[in-house]
């Protein structure tokens, strides 16, 4: 004779274990946001940190091997950073249920709970009913858990709030260096003299007052190496009263500059 092994009551599908495994997919990507944000700070820190000595001109005032040598410096550590965040861990199914439980507050952890099995098949129908029962309470439960938002907390890592202090710090000098912003980005790429001394320029303009809602008259144009106006060489200029001359110079050799008027 066959011997027949008895079977337990298939659990039916339920309907709010679509849209739990579809929190569960949104809680992964939370989670991977959570570890992977501190993790991108590190190498923005290096980056803003590059920009910080690029940007302050401090590449001019080191020597030729210093320099070379910085510059494979940032390079490795650059490198290390991206390697630092590649290798963030992907969450697992259980990481993501246990903060999910954490966060929505509901009691005896029924994610975790719902995805129990039992130890043994069960041929008593009054078991297979208990377990179908406990697992249609533990649905409606799921229905109240949230994923909530992504908590990366970098300032775990940075209680003293120096990224704040590196992104200001670049801000500022980008806005203080101006026009020159890309010739000292530039010079982190130069080596031997010619990072040492920046070209002359020289800025001069005419802003004649609100009054006369005349355009300002520029004099000299710093872009063409400081070179008079085609319209304000060898001729005198007729300028209303209490107009504003403006002249600005910057870069190393601005003495053998000179504006006469």
């Amino acid at each position: 004779m066959r011997e027949i092994t008895p079977r337990t009551a298939a659990t039916p599908a339920l309907p709010g274990t679509t849209a739990f495994e579809r929190k569960v997919r949104l809680g992964t990507w939370s989670l991977l946001f959570e570890r992977l944000w501190p993790r991108l700070w590190v190498l923005f820190g290096i980056i803003g940190l590059f920009l910080l000595v690029s940007l302050a001109g401090l590449w001019m005032y080191v020597g030729d091997i210093p320099h070379r040598i910085g510059l494979v410096l940032f390079a490795v550590a650059t490198m290390a950073g991206v390697a630092f965040a590649a290798r963030v861990p992907v969450p697992t199914r259980e990481d993501v249920v246990r903060q999910m439980e954490a966060r929505s507050g509901v009691p005896h952890r029924p994610a975790t709970s719902y995805e129990d099995t039992l130890s043994a098949p069960a041929s008593d129908p009054a078991t297979t009913q208990l377990w179908v029962a406990h697992k249609s309470r533990l649905a409606k439960l799921l229905d109240r858990m949230k994923v909530g938002r992504p908590e990366p907390r970098p300032d775990r890592y940075d209680p003293f709030a120096l990224r704040a202090l590196l992104v200001i710090g670049v801000a500022l000098l980008a806005l203080l260096t101006g026009d020159n912003l890309r010739d000292r980005l530039a010079s982190a790429f130069r080596m031997g003299p010619t990072i040492k001394v920046a070209d002359a320029r020289l800025d001069a303009w005419v802003t004649p007052p609100a009054y006369t809602a005349r355009p300002p008259l520029l004099l000299a144009d710093g872009a063409r190496g400081g070179t008079i106006q085609p319209a304000a060489a060898g001729k005198t200029i007729e300028i209303p009263d209490r107009s504003a001359l403006i002249v600005r110079s910057s870069g190393a050799g601005i003495k053998d500059r000179v504006l006469e008027i």
